[in-house]
């Protein structure tokens, strides 16, 4: 079974050629976490994780903002906009950070 800790171990090595599946899961745990705040801070940070590694592949990156476009908080800004020097990400990051309004 996927746990919340193994999606986030595979999900920086995704490529696009591969299965969602951790990508699925970890859009699923969001939506049980639903308004709850804590839970939702927790998988936010576990993305601006991914975000800032620099192994991740720039495709898991590319999933995750997407996802923090519509659910991230000011905790994950930053992250987002130290992204913006790589030429495979500026536009998943630009559609964040204007989707979060930074």
């Amino acid at each position: 079974p996927i746990t919340l800790d193994k999606a986030f171990e595979q999900i920086g090595s995704y490529e696009i050629t591969e299965s969602t599946k951790y990508y699925t899961f970890i859009k699923s745990e969001i939506a049980k976490a639903g308004d709850n705040e804590e839970a939702l801070l927790d998988i936010e940070k576990r993305m601006v994780n991914v975000l800032k590694n620099p192994e991740a592949s720039a495709e898991a990156k590319k999933l995750l903002l997407k996802e923090l476009s519509w659910m991230g908080t000011d905790y994950c800004v930053q992250a987002v906009k130290d992204l913006s020097s790589n030429p495979e990400l500026t536009d998943a990051v630009d559609f964040a950070l204007t989707r979060l309004q930074k």
